[in-house]
């Protein structure tokens, strides 16, 4: 299955103690800035002073870290009333190494991207499958989450 490489970005408005952060999240192979391996993960990165310099990245997801385990499709969000950070993203850490099925998890962070806790929000896995009449591994490009008053949706 094709699996994209878009960034997602957020931006603090809450007026709270990271207000104005900027931060951005994406699908990595490996570490980022090693960039091999085949464990795929989710990490968000921040600037706190506008985006003139960022952070050192953060793994977003809590599942295994593994070979031959993903994360992946990751979509961000800042709660404009609490600063709470959710990302939301799909995994296959619990279904072990060799299913070809995921799980949608939201990982979230109350310090400003510092650290990350993840909750699985789907009740059942499903197995990614191309969307018939496009290109071949194709099942769309993007996964979505908003945040208002410490709630997603």
């Amino acid at each position: 299955m094709r699996c994209n490489s878009f960034p997602t970005m957020a931006v603090d408005i809450s007026g709270g103690p990271y207000n104005g952060y900027i931060y951005v999240a994406w699908t990595n192979i490996g570490v980022p800035g090693t960039n091999t391996g085949t464990n795929v993960s989710v990490y968000c990165m921040r600037s706190t002073n506008g985006g003139v310099s960022w952070g050192t990245p953060v793994k977003v997801n809590q599942g295994t870290s593994s070979s031959n385990y993903a994360s992946f499709f990751p979509w961000l969000s800042c709660d404009p009333e609490t600063g709470k950070l959710f990302c939301v993203f799909y995994d296959d850490h619990e279904l072990g190494s060799t299913s070809t099925a995921c799980e949608t998890w939201v990982g979230y962070s109350e310090d400003g991207g510092a650290s990350w806790g993840d909750f699985q929000v789907s009740d059942v896995s499903f197995t990614p499958a191309a969307i018939p009449g496009l290109a071949s591994g194709y099942m769309g490009d993007y996964l979505g989450i908003a945040a208002r008053g410490n709630h997603v949706y």
